[in-house]
């Protein structure tokens, strides 16, 4: 009997130490695959076009009008309610959007003062304009392919034709993509300390439209 246990304890021991030996499971990306827009919170994505290529695989730069349709840089501050969007261009040029609720204020190119608007559904705001992250919206978990590395970070990397997307492992944030010909790479700056406000100008548009609509209301 003995014998019996001196044999069974180092087999059990074993068997024990094969089982603590197997590899962790494979590190697979889980929902919500990408992190939600901050509320309080401070972006910027760098667009560099690639340039065009001609049936015959030659490279060529891309047409003037429609470089300059591109922006270099779409910087987004979000505090709560109010999101504002700084579009950079190559030019040196650049436009500030405010957004609060369904309401859009910018200065005017022509230089006439602020704008304000409401969009229509099937025109956007602005060039590149999105409620989450540019690119990212669309994102399907059958896209995935592998973990890669991308700017030194370790990230999920998401494929669908021509379209390539890469997520962080550790905060699920977006790191690249690549679509249509235009690269992005996200920079995450510290959220602001304190709420973004309106301009002066911008503040007394926006106010005398929602006494205007308070007035219509009324009436009716």
């Amino acid at each position: 009997m003995r014998l019996f246990f001196s044999i069974l304890v180092p087999l059990l021991s074993m068997g024990t130490m094969r089982i603590s030996a197997q590899p962790p499971p494979a590190l697979v990306p889980k929902p919500p695959y990408v992190a939600p827009v901050p509320i309080y919170g401070h972006w910027t994505v760098v667009l560099e076009s690639e340039p065009a290529t001609s049936p015959a695989g030659h490279h060529h730069a891309r047409p003037k009008v429609e470089s300059q349709q591109i922006p270099t840089t779409i910087d987004t501050i979000r505090t709560g309610d109010l999101k504002r969007v700084i579009l950079s261009y190559s030019t040196g040029a650049s436009q500030q959007f405010d957004q609060t609720g369904i309401y859009f204020l910018t200065s005017d190119a022509s230089g006439s003062g602020t704008k304000l608007f409401i969009p229509h559904p099937d025109v956007p705001p602005y060039p590149f304009y999105t409620n989450g992250f540019l690119f990212f919206e669309t994102l399907n978990p059958s896209w995935f392919r592998d973990i890669v590395k991308m700017g030194g970070i370790n990230c999920f990397h998401y494929q669908n034709g021509s379209t390539q997307l890469w997520v962080a492992v550790d905060s699920m944030l977006p790191v690249a993509a690549k679509s249509e010909g235009i690269t992005a790479h996200y920079q995450f700056q510290p959220a602001p300390g304190s709420p973004i406000v309106l301009p002066p100008d911008e503040k007394a548009v926006l106010e005398k439209e929602m006494n205007a609509q308070k007035a219509s209301q009324s009436v009716r």
